[in-house]
């Protein structure tokens, strides 16, 4: 007899799970089930039955080809009472769990959908509140949104990152720590260490308590130190011998505290107030938020979360700065698939820090091993230590600056042993942990570089530092020429391609190529700034003219929710060391989304796809940042504007023919008050005195806007870093200041002499030529086409800094001669300057997420048919709408290529597959035997055009039009399908 489970998920809601289709599997019998489909399927059924005990895993199918991923966990209380304690154990199971952002739970006459990053919070004895109760009879269209991602947009109040047990347990022990180290009063990384110990020794008495193996729980203790447990072992003083023993019995140096090089520290820990970290580890101290083991289970709680949470360890700051899980998962999954399993294999990470690029990647050599292993015997058993130890020491290497980020880098990979290991009675006794000197190694990697000869690494992974290591004393960024001119001096070490700037992360990508296997992959998170958007092509073209790049994944629009409340723009770099192919680049744009700013998994749809010529890669500098404001038609626009002449170009004649001056205002630096002598010797950025700055007027630049200078003062200053020259600050002067405000770039035209500072550009020009700055002035003000010109030029505007924000040269980059730049713009032109100001310039982007209107369709579809009818439009025939298409959460437009004069008609509608089934020919070839509607489809027809997408409006602007139009266009093109 079936379950309602079974009745509900597999007959009326959930379909079953197909290759490419979305759809549920049960966990029991996985093993078998999971036969005809992808690993990943495989290893996420185990995890869910095993660990989590759940009864099913809905999967879902993503539109870029990656394997199926578990979305939804499903729990089976069809025939039984579920209690509080069971709704309690499950959520802090789901929460500790990380796996998937949300879980069902169906009873007798519903499915209750929870969030699982909801923190739980243990309100009236209950941990968690449903989100979502669904009727059985009501529940298929909720049950089909996560199907096509619409479910996350749909609840962008719910599955917060903030809420989650990783970013609440980063926070919980920063406050252990601080607390830890200021009340022991014992060495930052004294305290670090015995911490991260401390937690490695609790994690192995919670995996023992679990496996009840009596080994380690409660007997270990006992027999050596007549203690009853690890915090009972602490509380009586006994931690450092427990140490000693742990060093002895489990070897890998992982506990060791090593009685020459480390005399004082172990004195130390035998003085110093350790007791407290029993207080914490047993999670007595709720008052003072340090509750760390009543609601966290290592049991649950992934090696690869636990070891971005040892990252935040190694920083004072107050951000998060670790690279988030997501991110390393996906870089993992590309460069190492599970469906493709490599024997000896060999990789390092250049900048380890705590270890997760290395726990991840060993994770998944574990994964290979284990697969292989099932192919052969349909059983997918754990691998024995003697495997996992030889698997770490051949493959995993990891290099870093700092001794504490490699002793974290060691604890992560010894728990990622532990969680691959079938802890039974004989695996406890046999337990020893890898020496991995060798492996994990602390040095500067430009020494390490420097020293070392050969290429044998398959992959480099991981996230290097962006900047160099603070100088200890001024507590600051050394400078960087001078860092790796002392370098080059004490060894040898220099960069075989001239690196912007001394950009630190760009040292490590070059380097780093220097230890890879021919044809072997490097794949690093890079600042994208300097990597993507600067306009100065050189450093890209010696390098993607040595290598081969192989696609870009960019999380710029992304900058501000990735890495804390620091804004960082990144993008990982997948590069081949082989001569450079003739194959197009993927420049993949994550976008500002729900899914990717909580940071619940990586989701793109197909607008966020670009694909890149190399040559493009070599010779365009705008590429980049027209595909990051959308692409299409935004590429070829700035094309063509970029080689009109500019006003840079008409400044410099100006300078030579007649006395014009152009240049940034003075730089103050630091105050008279703090200067001291060596302030004032003469080198770049020397100070000096400036008679004509001081006692004239000036205005600050927050005081002037797109409605001009609003106050003035006297400078009182008298010394100056870059006091510039006397006449930039004479009249006739036009001032820029170096932004995009709402309506206009700041600029007004001064008729007396007045100062200015560095973010604000002054032109000097003669009197007699003050029309020409008058004209410069008219074609600024209040001009949509300058702002948007600047927003997609500019390598500073929407990247690291605010989207207003500019540079000298962009504002110089500007087309500017006799004829207005804007008479050569096409009204497919004019469409993308508006859509470019109104929503991304304009920082209206919120609306992008709500419905479209009617009247917005329209609008969509005019365009679209106008811009496929000025190619196709005959006398008797043009593209036009035939039908709207209400499916609910989609709209599908129907356009026929007919007579004239079709009328619109709208239609609402249930069943938008079995629409678009009708409307493919029978005999048209690769005929799908039924058909998903996954966020975005294209039917295209001899004579009918079929697009269904979601309501939002960020797929219904005119631009999206243009680019719909233009991919409908190359489709009749490559498949040579006629119109008549």
């Amino acid at each position: 007899m079936k379950t309602l489970f079974e009745d509900i998920t597999i007959e009326t809601l959930f379909p079953p799970l197909q290759k490419g289709k979305s759809g549920i599997l049960s966990t029991n019998n996985y093993e078998s089930v999971a036969k005809d489909f992808s690993p990943e399927v495989l290893f996420a059924l185990e995890m869910a039955k095993n660990r989590f005990h759940a009864d099913a895993v809905y999967f879902r199918y993503f539109s870029d080809e990656r394997a199926a991923t578990p979305q939804l966990y499903l729990f089976d209380y069809s025939r039984k009472r579920i209690t509080k304690e069971d709704k309690n154990r499950i959520h802090l199971q789901m929460w500790n769990g990380y796996q998937v952002p949300v879980y069902g739970i169906i009873d007798k006459s519903s499915i209750s959908i929870f969030d699982a990053r909801e923190t739980p919070k243990n309100k009236k004895g209950v941990y968690a509140r449903e989100i979502i109760k669904l009727a059985a009879k009501t529940a298929t269209d909720t049950i089909r949104s996560f199907a096509d991602g619409l479910f996350w947009e749909e609840n962008p109040n719910h599955f917060k990152f903030e809420e989650s047990a990783a970013r609440d347990l980063i926070y919980g022990l920063k406050n252990v720590y601080k607390d830890f180290q200021e009340k022991s009063g014992i060495d930052s990384h004294i305290a670090l260490k015995l911490l991260v110990q401390s937690l490695l020794i609790k994690y192995l008495e919670e995996r023992d308590e679990k496996s009840k193996s009596g080994y380690f729980a409660g007997t270990y203790f006992k027999h050596h130190f007549q203690c009853e447990n690890f915090c009972d072992t602490i509380r009586k003083g006994k931690l450092l011998d427990l140490l000693d023993q742990l060093a002895q019995d489990f070897n890998g140096k992982v506990f060791e505290w090593d009685k020459n090089t480390e005399r004082d520290a172990r004195i130390v820990i035998q003085k110093a107030e350790i007791k407290l970290l029993a207080d914490y580890l047993d999670g007595d101290n709720q008052d003072n938020q340090y509750v760390l083991w009543r609601l966290y289970s290592f049991e649950h709680l992934p090696i690869e979360v636990i070891s971005s949470v040892y990252e935040e360890l190694l920083t004072n700051s107050k951000d998060i700065v670790y690279t988030p899980e997501m991110i390393v998962g996906t870089l993992v999954d590309e460069c190492m698939p599970l469906n493709n399993p490599q024997s000896d294999f060999k990789l390092i990470d250049v900048s380890c820090g705590s270890g997760i690029f290395l726990v991840k990647a060993f994770k998944r050599m574990v994964q290979w091993w284990r697969y292989e292993q099932w192919l052969k015997t349909d059983k997918l058993d754990k691998p024995p230590l003697d495997v996992l130890n030889d698997l770490l020491l051949k493959s995993i290497h990891g290099i870093d600056i700092q001794q504490d980020a490699i002793r974290l880098s060691v604890f992560s990979l010894a728990l990622a042993i532990l969680d691959e290991v079938n802890l039974d009675p004989p695996t406890w006794e046999q337990l020893q942990f890898p020496n991995l000197d060798s492996n994990i190694v602390t040095q500067n990697f430009f020494k390490y570089i420097a020293s070392k000869s050969g290429n044998n690494f398959d992959l480099v992974i991981g996230n290097p530092p962006f900047n160099l290591p603070k100088d200890e004393k001024t507590g600051k960024e050394p400078d960087r020429k001078q860092y790796f001119k002392k370098l080059k001096d004490e060894t040898g070490y220099q960069s075989g391609i001239n690196i912007p700037d001394e950009n630190p992360a760009l040292h490590f990508l070059v380097q780093s190529m220097t230890l890879l296997k021919q044809d072997a992959t490097l794949c690093l998170i890079m600042p994208s700034g300097p990597l993507l958007y600067q306009k100065d092509l050189k450093f890209k073209q010696v390098l993607f003219s040595k290598y081969n790049l192989l696609q870009i994944i960019d999380f710029t629009k992304l900058a501000d929710k990735l890495w804390g409340r620091k804004k960082v723009a990144t993008a990982a770099l997948f590069l081949q060391k082989s001569e450079p192919d003739k194959e197009n680049v993927l420049h993949l744009v994550a976008n500002r989304i729900v899914s990717n700013q909580n940071r619940l998994f990586l989701e793109f749809d197909h607008y966020d796809f670009h694909w890149i010529t190399k040559e493009d890669i070599l010779h365009n500098p705008y590429i980049w940042k027209a595909n990051l404001l959308g692409g299409g038609r935004i590429v070829r626009l700035i094309e063509k504007l970029s080689v009109l002449p500019t006003l840079g170009d008409f400044l410099k004649d100006k300078k030579k023919e007649k006395q014009w001056i152009v240049g940034d205002g003075y730089i103050k630096g630091k105050p008279d008050s703090e200067l001291v002598s060596t302030d004032f010797k003469k080198k770049k950025g020397g100070y000096s005195s400036a008679d004509f700055l001081t006692g004239s007027l000036c205005f600050d630049p927050n005081d002037f806007d797109e409605n001009g200078i609003t106050r003035t003062y006297v400078i009182q200053d008298r010394y100056f870093q870059w006091p510039r020259i006397q006449e930039l600050f004479q009249a006739p002067l036009l001032l820029i200041k170096k932004n995009i405000e709402k309506e206009s770039v700041p600029i007004i035209i001064s008729e007396n002499n007045i100062s200015f500072k560095n973010e604000i550009i002054g032109i000097h020009a003669p009197q007699n030529d003050i029309d020409l700055l008058r004209k410069i002035e008219a074609n600024f003000k209040n001009s949509h086409f300058v702002r948007f010109y600047l927003t997609v030029i500019s390598s500073r505007s929407g990247i690291n800094r605010s989207i207003s924000t500019l540079l000298q040269q962009d504002i110089l980059s500007l087309p500017f001669s006799d004829n207005e730049p804007t008479s050569s713009l096409s009204m497919a032109d004019e469409i993308i300057v508006k859509d470019i100001v109104h929503y991304y310039l304009s920082k209206n982007e919120d609306e992008l997420a709500q419905s479209t209107s009617i009247d917005k369709i329209n609008v969509f579809s005019s365009v679209f048919c106008r811009t496929l009818n000025s190619i196709y439009q005959t006398e008797e025939k043009s593209f036009q709408l035939f039908k709207i298409l209400d499916a609910g959460k989609y709209y599908a437009l129907h356009f026929e290529y007919s007579s004239p004069n079709i009328r619109v008609t709208e239609e609402k509608t249930d069943d938008l597959e079995q629409y678009v089934e009708h409307l493919i020919p029978p005999s048209q070839e690769k005929q799908p035997e039924s058909v998903h509607i996954q966020k975005i489809m294209k039917i295209i027809g001899k004579d009918c055009v079929l697009l269904v997408k979601p309501k939002q409006l960020r797929y219904w602007l005119p631009s999206i039009a243009l680019r719909d139009a233009d991919e409908v266009f190359a489709a009749y093109i490559k498949t040579r399908l006629s119109l008549c």
